[in-house]
């Protein structure tokens, strides 16, 4: 198909709604529209500096890092959840709106932000902890941006109004990750007053950064893979969630890991439900249970959550929490092992 094709009034995504108020799309223009939300989503990835991240973090399993099947596995449910679980209300808004284009792009957003929510607890809070920060800096002109903007993302540029002096063998990175000291505790609870002290704190921390200008993504990126590496080693020194788990991470997550050690773990034990889980209602038992911990570690406690966030759910309470008997909850973990074992270098 001709980019020509879509060539109708407020370009790709609104001529593709247009046809599919009108009938059913052929398999042609489907690819059409598939292409061009292709394209989006790599520039809405780059903004977010999200290109270097590994594709697990948005749910994309089996890539070590974004290729060309990567990008189509998540352009595919990217597709899934605009135009078909959303299409509705698009077509609806194709009755006031002469041109859906911008929508489209803010539900691509909302798409990213969910997976990332999802699937990378520990990065979407660091990031939203980082992002008020940074907001509270400029609104008190304590950092700068070349561009007047509202939007705060990875690459966007800051300037420090009066930068520190930088100590013999000054790093950036170095420096950045000695922060997590403090916010180790905001992040794993990040609401209310430690969220609060956990902005003004990065907020003067980013005001005597020793550098001319730098990235949010400069910041960003140290942070969390710091702060990946103390959650390993705060989950293989648990004593509560090795009992839970009952060694699946033990071992595996012992030792002070290399982040793409880790990562792969994860990624494998995913693999693993997603090809030999069972049925599709044990598979998301699994898949469920697994994300749990992700969920605890990184400060994203579900509701009701209950006890101390120092410490994981019991057995009993995963039963609760996953609305099955504590007997299933067992066996689940079972399979875990199992998966884990294989799993371990």
């Amino acid at each position: 198909m001709t980019e020509k094709r879509f060539q109708g009034r407020g370009g790709p995504f609104t001529r593709y709604v247009e046809i599919c108020n009108e009938r059913a799309p052929s398999a042609t223009e489907v690819h059409g529209a598939m292409v061009a939300l292709r394209t989006a989503l790599w520039s809405a990835l780059r903004r977010r500096g999200l290109t270097q991240a590994r594709p697990s973090y948005l749910g994309i399993v089996g890539h070590p890092t974004w290729n060309r099947q990567a990008v189509k596995e998540l352009a595919a449910k990217a597709f899934s959840y605009i135009f078909v679980h959303r299409m509705e209300a698009l077509q609806r808004q194709l009755q006031v709106k002469p041109d859906l284009s911008g929508l489209v792009h803010k539900n691509i957003g909302h798409f990213l932000f969910e997976l990332q929510r999802k699937h990378d607890p520990i990065g979407y809070r660091l990031f939203d902890i980082l992002r008020g920060a940074v907001r509270e800096c400029l609104d008190s002109g304590a950092l700068e941006t070349p561009k007047a903007t509202t939007r705060v993302s990875a690459d966007t540029l800051l300037i420090p109004q009066r930068p520190g002096v930088p100590s013999p063998g000054f790093s950036l990175a170095s420096e950045v990750a000695t922060w997590n000291d403090e916010l180790l505790t905001a992040f794993v609870v990040g609401r209310g007053q430690r969220k609060t002290a956990a902005v003004n704190f990065l907020c003067r921390r980013l005001a005597e950064l020793p550098v001319d200008r730098f990235t949010l993504g400069d910041v960003l990126g140290p942070l969390k893979t710091d702060a990946r590496q103390r959650w390993s080693r705060m989950i293989s020194d648990s004593k509560a969630l090795q009992s839970t788990l009952e060694g699946v991470t033990d071992r595996t997550l012992s030792d002070p890991l290399a982040d793409d050690r880790f990562e792969r773990f994860v990624d494998c034990v995913t693999e693993w439900i997603a090809r030999d889980g069972g049925d599709e209602a044990q598979k998301a038992d699994l898949l469920d249970l697994w994300r749990i911990h992700s969920a605890w570690a990184g400060g994203d406690l579900p509701v009701g959550w209950r006890g101390s966030p120092e410490r994981p759910p019991s057995q009993r309470r995963l039963a609760e929490m996953l609305g099955i008997h504590r007997d299933r909850v067992k066996r689940l973990i079972q399979i875990l092992q199992r998966f884990a074992e294989s799993c371990r270098e």
